[in-house]
């Protein structure tokens, strides 16, 4: 006998590609497979728009513009528009559909987002939204006045870790922290993620070297120039290396300024532009490390990606990081923005290190620990009223 569908959730994701956009169809997926009727709201251009395993319904109604020449001139203020609109008929959505509860999984906008909370309210539905980043790197007071309206208004916030916890304590008048639950952020293990034939680098140039990863969209407070510097502090002491750098980036110039300042050319592996879905496997199967430098963070997918792949990682002493990395178990810390400390770190995991054993190690806990079964568990509990203040599974 079949069993007895519950209650619906609708989750709201705009981007409809990246880290955010994984996180949120693992989420889906999982929340789906405990028999509640899911719903995500995401963008027109949805990554897994074809992908044979999705379980739960999906409604293309974000649009951006961004990518689109033709609009370039005007696609923020029509961006913004239609951003509007969608909230729009997301709210005549839930009224017609009798929806009760939506999980937001990115703010925007905070203005607008604000107001599409407010009116939420108005029209009791529940209101829970994963704050993946507690706020906006480099935020200005505007940024945590904006951040504390929000989330003094939703009815729960999902972070990943209890650095994030206390992030919020130090940056944002919270009158109630009984709403704030730690959750950790799942893991990246897809179906069939880890059978490609697909080689973006030709073997020839990694065979005999230990490889380096730096992945992801490349901004300034990921710290690309810190383990730059620290790769060149490296020079005479251990040579059999390659990095690949792998993410879009807005300007490149800088970086790879650096590169050629320092004689890397024949070193870095340059790939500056959005790594699809289907084309991460590769990169991430001939790495033998993944170096994350970054200057602040709340928390990375890219961890989790690599825990996936059962690959070890090197992370700045920050945030999100001290919690999720099994200080030589799964991957070393060093100090944040040394570059000094970062080579030494290099040296030792590419010379001494145990990184098979440490990448084992990572494996485990992707499957255990970071599990969506268990995510899935603890993120319903909330849709059914259940709340633990700042208590990680």
């Amino acid at each position: 006998m079949e069993s007895e569908v519950k209650q619906k959730v609708v989750i709201i994701e705009p981007a409809g590609k990246g880290g955010i956009c994984h996180y949120t169809y693992k989420l889906a997926a999982s929340i789906k497979a405990h028999n509640y009727n899911t719903v995500l709201i995401t963008n027109r251009d949805y990554e897994f728009e074809n992908d044979s395993n999705i379980n739960f319904q999906v409604k293309n109604w974000f649009v951006n513009l961004r990518w689109n020449k033709k609009f370039k001139k005007y696609s923020r203020m029509l961006n913004g528009a239609l951003y509007v609109l969608t909230l729009m008929r997301i709210v005549l959505y839930l009224i017609l559909s009798q929806s009760k509860q939506v999980h937001m999984q990115w703010i925007s906008s905070p203005t607008i987002d604000r107001v599409f909370i407010s009116i939420l309210k108005i029209i009791g539905i529940k209101v829970i939204l994963t704050a993946h980043n507690v706020l906006p790197h480099e935020p200005t007071e505007s940024d945590r006045f904006k951040y504390e309206h929000l989330y003094n208004k939703v009815d729960h916030v999902i972070v990943h870790s209890e650095s994030n916890i206390s992030q919020v304590k130090e940056n944002i008048n919270i009158t109630n922290l009984d709403k704030f639950t730690v959750i950790p952020h799942g893991n990246y293990m897809f179906e069939n993620m880890n059978q490609t034939e697909h080689h973006v680098i030709p073997k020839e140039v990694i065979k005999g070297k230990k490889v380096l990863l730096f992945f992801g969209v490349i901004r300034p407070y990921k710290g690309l120039d810190i383990l730059l510097d620290a790769l060149n502090n490296m020079k005479g002491e251990y040579e059999d290396w390659v990095l690949v750098i792998a993410g879009s980036c807005d300007n490149f110039n800088e970086y790879e300024e650096m590169i050629n300042k320092y004689s890397l050319e024949e070193k870095v592996i340059r790939h500056i532009k959005y790594i699809p879905m289907e084309n991460i496997a590769a990169y991430f199967s001939i790495s033998d490390v993944v170096v994350l430098p970054y200057r602040n963070i709340y928390q990375s997918g890219v961890v989790q990606m690599a825990y996936a792949f059962g690959k070890p990682v090197i992370c700045s002493r920050v945030g999100g990081f001290v919690d999720v990395v099994d200080e030589g178990e799964t991957g070393l810390l060093f100090e944040t923005g040394s570059s000094d400390e970062l080579s030494k770190i290099l040296l030792f995991a590419l010379t001494k290190a145990d990184l098979n054993q440490m990448g084992q190690n990572a494996s485990y806990l992707a499957r255990t620990k970071y599990s969506w079964e268990q995510i899935s568990v603890k993120t319903i509990g909330l849709y059914e009223g259940k709340s633990m203040y700042s208590k990680a599974i």
